[in-house]
């Protein structure tokens, strides 16, 4: 119901004993999706068993998508930034770009470019595949894609 007098009670879940209610404390928050459970969500992956923190990642991007989607568009960023890092698997990564394309449609150029740039074979190929569907020959000439994504 995305109640924000909920956030402080749930998130006394994260770090209980039961892994299963720490994982359902995590998705609850991520779906009520407000700074606060942001921030809870943030803290508690410091301390978080790898099993939890996996939860937790995806709950703060589904929090962030939320927070885009209430017009918080520098929370939301900042948060997709944080997740767009070589610490996070790939699947992160691209939920993540797809986050920061969203909340920075004027970047678009310089985001695609630098999925271009990635060794990660499925960034890059996110980075082609929108470059392709702006129209842009990926022939060598991905110097040329920023440019054709202006358009």
């Amino acid at each position: 119901r995305r109640s924000a007098k909920a956030v402080s009670p749930v998130a006394v879940y994260l770090s209980g004993d039961d892994l299963l209610t720490a994982k359902a404390a995590a998705t609850a928050l991520g779906k009520i999706g407000n700074k606060a459970a942001n921030d809870m969500l943030t803290a508690a992956y410091a301390n978080a068993s790898p099993d939890l923190q996996s939860t937790l990642t995806h709950a703060r991007l589904a929090c962030a998508d939320q927070l885009l989607a209430d017009g918080h568009k520098q929370l939301a960023l900042a948060v997709y930034t944080e997740l767009d890092s070589d610490t996070q698997p790939s699947q992160v990564r691209l939920a993540a770009t797809r986050g920061r394309l969203r909340s920075q449609p004027n970047k678009k150029a310089q985001i695609v470019k630098s999925l271009l740039n990635q060794r990660y074979s499925q960034v890059r190929a996110l980075g082609e595949i929108l470059a392709g569907q702006s129209g842009v020959s990926m022939q060598g000439k991905a110097e040329a894609i920023p440019a054709k994504l202006k358009e």
